[in-house]
């Protein structure tokens, strides 16, 4: 009966409603408001029952005079009749006590922050290039038999991603320096200006720019994840969160941080794209050390790499 009863309670939706991509919709901005109070036993009967009794007395009496019928009607329950009513409210007070600590975990600046999820974010960019391939895995020391004389602690993408997901680390700075240790060790390994080389060297210059517009820049800019530009990685305009549903020809990108936006959709608006490098409205404004990162400057190692063969992957089976 209480299930039946909930149900009927929740067909506008749930008392405490989340939301489908977070776990915690204060923290990420979708619910801004303190949780409400949970209802009394007599509420949960006054929203099941009102309904009824206004059809079957609301053309010849007033509003006020229904709600006392409701009352009436409460009085006269037994107690076996009231128990599921404060069972829902039991359940509910719980929840409240559960909404309430997530209300006040979102307070905590680490929480709008959220350095973790932002790594996991950059780790996301670096393995989806076709150039990450050879670094997904460890190395198969039984091919290259002298590695370990020229490295000392070996790391690729795929320890990194374990140890986030695993919650091994204390802070992204130590994110960052495993992420490190994966192009350092094969600059050391391999012969300067190789094309395995070059290609470690633009994975490095990638990840530090990333690194530094998705993750470091967020820490005090106090953006929840429901804004758009919380979110520079995703494809779509950055000012409406693809709702306006600019083109692909009309969306311009940022050479720094990669965020996407409608030229229409700028303030003001772009009647084209502008030609040459483009800063987004949230990093035209950044330090001016930030713009030693270029997504453009990025190619030329890139195009260094292309140029020779890139080694096919060799990893541990």
């Amino acid at each position: 009966k209480v299930a039946l009863i909930l149900r009927k309670l929740n067909r506008k939706g749930p008392f405490y409603p989340g939301h489908p991509s977070s776990d915690n919709p204060y923290r990420d901005g979708y619910k801004i408001e303190h949780p409400k109070k949970p209802r009394p036993p007599f509420l949960f009967f006054h929203c099941l029952r009102r309904g009824q009794f206004q059809r079957r007395y609301g053309g010849d009496r007033s509003v006020a005079e229904v709600m006392t019928l409701v009352e009436e009607a409460w009085r006269g329950q037994s107690d076996e009749d009231r128990e599921p009513y404060i069972r829902l409210a039991e359940m509910e007070a719980d929840q409240y006590k559960a909404e309430v600590a997530l209300f006040e975990r979102a307070q905590r600046p680490i929480e709008v922050w959220q350095p973790f999820r932002r790594c996991k974010m950059v780790l996301n960019k670096l393995a989806s290039d076709g150039f990450a391939s050879i670094f997904l895995e460890p190395v198969n020391t039984d091919d290259f038999s002298d590695y370990l004389e020229y490295v000392d602690t070996p790391m690729d993408i795929g320890t990194v991603r374990s140890r986030l997901e695993n919650r091994k680390y204390s802070g992204p700075d130590q994110f960052a320096r495993d992420v490190r240790k994966i192009w350092q060790n094969c600059k050391i390994y391999n012969l300067h200006g190789s094309a395995i080389w070059n290609l470690a060297d633009f994975m490095s210059r990638r990840f530090e720019r990333l690194y530094h517009c998705w993750v470091l820049a967020f820490h005090y800019r106090c953006l929840r994840w429901a804004d758009p530009v919380a979110r520079p990685w995703e494809g779509s305009c950055r000012v409406h969160d693809g709702s306006c549903r600019t083109m692909d020809e009309r969306l311009i990108m940022c050479d720094l941080c990669d965020a996407t936006y409608g030229i229409g959709c700028l303030d003001p608006p772009l009647d084209e794209p502008p030609s040459g490098i483009w800063h987004c409205p949230v990093c035209k404004d950044a330090p001016k050390t930030a713009h030693m990162f270029s997504a453009m400057s990025e190619m030329a190692s890139r195009r260094r790499a292309e140029l020779a063969d890139v080694p096919q992957k060799i990893v541990m089976r």
